[in-house]
């Protein structure tokens, strides 16, 4: 075959097979039209093709293609993640301020610093670094950020952050705030934080399911580690807020932190278990997609 003829073909595949993907593999220079006509272009060779290819492999196989396949869903569906966490975390501290404006207090900057520098960054930092699966699913990410499951998972848990943050707000005792305490620690402000960071660290868990095209969260140690000194931590600053020299939190009632705990919890459990359920949702879509 001509190496004209070859990217005719890749060009009269597209056509056929609309939202189809086209892949080619090619070692020499009579393969560099097919390469640039193909989505998926992979030199086998540092000769020639690679200057057409958009991608190469010093390893001479075939099967690489496969390779490219996994990183790149991989790479997908982590950059939706990511970009499903900077939306939920931006939206819980957003709630969060607004409903302590509406009790008259604020969140402080030492609250503020440390969900941004000890959760946050830390978080969406390593959730970037999560493998792909070891084997090819025959099921495809989706490519846009438009798309039902994704936006209702965001819009979903979006609104459990917000519900249960108003729900705790309404066992606040608003006679503690004071003209005095009402821009330092204290006992609002302090049960909204402790309330925001833990949707933080839950969405996290939930956007970093590894199935179909990620190894599971297990396997990504740094983001492991990230979450369980996190978690320490902030279970440690509930029960001990004078641990550190710096006061984040002020020292919760016996009953405050009995309510604020298992307010907690049930939000914690709640976000994973709804995107777990759409984690379920997005592979039957997927799956009719393929």
């Amino acid at each position: 075959m001509k190496p004209s003829e070859k990217g005719n073909l890749m060009l009269k595949l597209k056509k056929m097979n609309k939202g189809i993907f086209t892949a080619f593999v090619g070692d020499g220079c009579n393969d560099i039209c097919a390469l640039q006509q193909s989505d998926i272009g992979l030199a086998l060779s540092n000769q020639e093709a690679s200057l057409a290819a958009p991608f190469l492999t010093p390893i001479i196989k075939v099967s690489q293609i496969n390779e490219i396949l996994k990183v790149g869903r991989c790479a997908l569906i982590t950059s939706q993640s990511c970009f499903k966490f900077m939306t939920l975390y931006s939206s819980i501290q957003t709630i969060a301020l607004t409903l302590c404006y509406i009790s008259n207090t604020n969140l402080t900057v030492e609250q503020f610093l440390y969900q941004d520098l000890w959760i946050i960054i830390p978080i969406a930092f390593t959730m970037s670094l999560a493998k792909p699966q070891e084997n090819l699913t025959n099921q495809q990410p989706f490519a846009s950020l438009l798309n039902r499951s994704i936006i209702m998972s965001v819009i979903g848990l979006v609104s459990i952050c917000c519900i249960s943050q108003i729900i705790s707000l309404t066992t606040y005792d608003y006679s503690l705030i004071t003209e005095l305490n009402k821009e330092i620690p204290n006992s609002i402000n302090t049960q909204q934080i402790i309330l925001a960071n833990t949707q933080v660290i839950a969405v996290a868990i939930a956007y970093s399911q590894g199935k179909p095209f990620r190894q599971p969260i297990y396997k990504n140690y740094s983001l492991l580690l990230v979450l369980l000194v996190g978690i320490v931590v902030h279970i440690m600053l509930i029960i001990q807020p004078n641990i550190i020299s710096i006061t984040v939190l002020s020292q919760l009632r016996t009953d405050e932190l009995m309510i604020t705990s298992l307010v907690n919890l049930v939000t914690f459990f709640i976000i994973i278990i709804f995107e777990n359920l759409c984690i379920r949702q997005y592979k039957k879509t997927s799956a009719c997609h393929f």
